[in-house]
């Protein structure tokens, strides 16, 4: 959660989507953690949240999310993390829904596989 308030994020899906990342990616400084992922997400959007006006938050924040899935594909264990890019894929369909307060039922698919999150 110090990677959410660094960036002034407040809404509850990306709070979990910083979460599920750093446990794929690690808090390190190699090129695929979490660290790395969200500085070249900053760079792409222009900012954080905290440096967005009210407005554009919530779109420079769900523009963040295709970093993650991203790196799982050109991570350097390629095939292991290539099996994640589902979740990374379903926080970009949860983000893409407008749902950032996270409320139920959310129905994903990440693995070929229906689950609904009440």
């Amino acid at each position: 959660m110090d990677h959410a308030d660094a960036i002034g994020a407040k809404f509850p899906l990306t709070k979990a989507a910083l979460y599920e990342a750093i446990i794929q990616h690690g808090d390190g400084t190699d090129p695929d953690s979490l660290g790395a992922i969200m500085d070249r997400a900053t760079k792409r959007v222009g900012g954080t949240p905290l440096t967005a006006s009210r407005g554009h938050m919530a779109r420079r924040v769900s523009r963040r999310t295709p970093q993650r899935s991203g790196a799982c594909r050109r991570c350097q264990d390629a095939q292991e993390w290539a099996e994640s890019v589902g979740r990374a894929d379903a926080m970009k369909r949860i983000f893409a829904s407008g749902n950032y307060d996270l409320h139920g039922p959310i129905e994903v698919n990440p693995f070929g596989n229906a689950f609904t999150i009440e």
